[in-house]
């Protein structure tokens, strides 16, 4: 079957495999211009609009949750050591079922920020939405917990108290102005680069 597969796609028309060839060179190209320009002297005033800006100074919420995520590592390092201990044990079998649909079914990670369960749906740390939604602290007057309270879940494995998402929510709001140079950054990469890719650039 794979050989009858293969034989498929090369009996495909030679026009199509030199289109796909030219797209992919003219993506290079247009990286590589990117590039080039990039490396190109500025005027000063360009390069002092483009200077990196200053570290955000230390604050004492981050503090706190460098530390938590910090304990739960070497928690969880300690916990990894243990199941390696017993590494050769079968887990399951896997059908071609499973993996044309995608992975569905197969138990392929240790993991317990978030699962998503076909009949329970998702949970964050073992708690069902509607677990984090009732135990995580809410705006005043609100009904719905705060993203902020579901970010420093997922991190610790600990639901924050009201003081810890308030504090938390300051600082993301101090640090949410986009420097010039990432805009800048933004600005120069061309429009059809992939979001993700432009997220990893900046």
């Amino acid at each position: 079957k794979h050989v009858a597969t293969r034989c498929e796609s090369d009996q495909l028309p030679q026009s199509s495999h030199h289109a796909q060839r030219r797209a992919a060179m003219d993506r290079l190209n247009r990286i590589a211009r990117h590039v080039a320009a990039g490396a190109e002297p500025r005027p000063r005033a360009a390069s002092a609009a483009m200077s990196p800006t200053a570290a955000a100074a230390p604050s004492a919420i981050v503090a706190k949750l460098k530390g938590k995520i910090a304990a739960l590592a070497k928690e969880r390092t300690a916990l990894k050591a243990e199941l390696l201990k017993v590494g050769d044990t079968k887990i399951q079998d896997v059908t071609v079922e499973m993996a044309i649909n995608g992975a569905r079914s197969m138990k392929t990670m240790v993991t317990e920020t978030s699962d998503l369960d076909a009949n329970k749906g998702i949970a964050y740390r073992g708690k069902s939405l509607f677990e984090c939604n009732k135990e995580l602290p809410k705006a005043p007057g609100g009904e719905c917990a705060l993203p902020e309270g579901a970010f420093w879940l997922l991190l610790t494995g600990e639901v924050p108290t009201s003081e810890d998402v308030t504090a938390l929510t300051a600082e993301l709001h101090a640090r949410s102005a986009l420097p010039q140079n990432v805009l800048a950054t933004l600005n120069s990469v061309p429009k059809e680069t992939h979001p993700m890719t432009q997220l990893a650039i900046c």
